[in-house]
């Protein structure tokens, strides 16, 4: 797929707003980023919308959500 990137991606990304970044905002930088039609894998290749990667990252702990900002929770990033 053209337009398919790691998840790591995504995190390296938002590992740049240290105070998190507005969904709204990170949104448009992802589409920006990395396109409109982006899709990302986590590291046992499941494939994922911006939105099931965020819900998924969520789930896992990678992300924090707080009201309509989302930050990294830097503990739980994989480190390889």
């Amino acid at each position: 797929m053209k337009n398919q990137f790691h998840a790591h991606d995504f995190l390296d990304t938002l590992q740049e707003y240290p105070d998190g970044c507005e969904i709204a905002s990170l949104r448009t930088m992802v589409s920006e980023k990395f396109g409109s039609d982006a899709r990302f894998v986590n590291c046992s290749e499941m494939k994922f919308t911006i939105d099931e990667l965020l819900l998924f990252l969520q789930q896992r702990g990678k992300i924090i959500v707080e009201g309509d900002v989302i930050k990294l929770n830097v503990a739980r990033m994989c480190k390889h």
